[in-house]
């Protein structure tokens, strides 16, 4: 057996895998989250989690219902008597259906970037409305702490998000991606999350100039709601917390249309950044 160790929303998960070429793989996509660089060896793996086949995209994104649950991969929580075939449509990796981390998050497709003082941001939207080339730029070349490129998890009731370092999508042009690690794209893997204070709601249209507004709570609400994933969390809490951004977060939608705006669009989501958290603590003060 095949052996690493990661350091995934506050759990240790000590991942065995028959195939060499699977650990490999999984110690590229999660380079910013191994065990080893964060927390050594010293405490008790939260889960034992064992893999018998190739490294595969459902190992980290889950799968379609009409493809039912994956098979080959079994877990084992901390104190759990036997292993555990993993039947749940979400992901192994993170194992957010059992153990330690079972009813504690919910998730969202977003990416999530922190400023130096703590206040996050979610960038919402669909595959394709530029998470990932925003959330990358705003840490490359503006000085924010990248979070998660693509799947954020905040704990239940709360607006408090966990960095979960993975294997980020750098975009070459409007269609294509690149999965690159954090090391190779120069990115420092977060020690700790933050606390969401604005939401921008990213839409690509067909055509027109990139533009940012202001969004009401209630609209807000509904947008959220299409983008949440509950990854294990009960459908009253996971309303809750989406609620709860809604109403307490400054939300923005932004629109925009070509591969070329990014670079401007990232200028404009740092310009209004830095204005709301400024306005937030002068009141707060």
């Amino acid at each position: 057996m095949y052996k690493t160790d990661l350091f995934l929303l506050g759990a240790h998960i000590t991942v065995l895998c028959v195939q060499k070429e699977t650990r490999d793989s999984i110690e590229v996509f999660f380079d910013g989250a191994l065990a080893s660089q964060v927390m050594g060896y010293a405490s008790t793996p939260d889960y034992e989690i064992r893999i018998d086949g190739p490294f595969s995209r459902e190992l980290i994104r889950g799968r379609p219902p009409e493809f039912g649950p994956l098979t080959g991969v079994s877990v084992t929580p901390r104190g759990g008597e036997r292993i555990t075939p993993w039947h749940h449509l979400s992901p192994p990796l993170p194992p957010t259906e059992a153990g330690v981390l079972r009813k504690r998050f919910v998730g969202f497709h977003a990416a999530a970037v922190m400023n130096g003082s703590g206040a996050a941001c979610l960038l919402v939207g669909l595959r394709g409305s530029g998470k990932s080339s925003l959330s990358i730029r705003l840490a490359q070349q503006y000085g924010h702490v990248l979070l998660t490129d693509e799947e954020t998890f905040l704990h239940s009731r709360s607006l408090f998000v966990e960095p979960f370092p993975r294997a980020v999508h750098i975009g070459t042009s409007s269609t294509e991606k690149v999965a690159t690690s954090y090391v190779d794209a120069g990115l420092k893997a977060p020690m700790h999350g933050g606390v969401v204070r604005t939401v921008f709601l990213l839409q690509k249209s067909a055509s027109g100039a990139s533009c940012i507004q202001p969004v009401g709570p209630a609209d807000a609400l509904m947008a959220l709601l299409q983008h949440q994933r509950a990854w294990g969390s009960p459908p009253l809490d996971s309303y809750a917390t989406t609620a709860r951004i809604a109403g307490q977060c400054q939300v923005f939608v932004c629109r925009w249309s070509e591969f070329g705006q990014i670079a401007g669009l990232a200028a404009d989501i740092d310009g209004v950044l830095s204005s709301v958290i400024g306005r937030q603590t002068s009141a707060a003060a």
